[in-house]
């Protein structure tokens, strides 16, 4: 039928002290600067015509920073609106800031 010993149940590990932020939801509140620890800094400086430039020489371009976050925004505002998706927005605004960008 079965073990009929017990074994005792592992309690829960503790979360991490570094754990990283939750996810935003649908409907969260976000403020700015929120999600900046998230992303570290990428880029080392700007080149000559004041485009980020990565450790390696790469000028990045805000349309190819960033995927995951973009498409995640992308998905909500497009299935639930853009007023219910602001922490969605503000994090996919950190993640460009982390390239060097100034996302409005």
């Amino acid at each position: 039928m079965g073990n009929t010993t017990s074994t005792p149940a592992r309690a829960p590990a503790a979360p991490a002290a570094t754990a990283a932020p939750a996810l935003p939801t649908v409907g969260a509140k976000a403020t700015p600067g929120q999600y900046d620890a998230e992303f570290p800094k990428q880029f080392t400086g700007y080149n000559q015509d004041g485009k980020p430039v990565g450790a390696e020489g790469q000028v990045y371009k805000p349309c190819c920073v960033c995927p995951d976050t973009k498409r995640e925004r992308d998905e909500c505002v497009l299935a639930n609106g853009e007023e219910n998706c602001a922490a969605f927005i503000e994090r996919h605004k950190a993640c460009l800031r982390s390239y060097g960008f100034s996302p409005k």
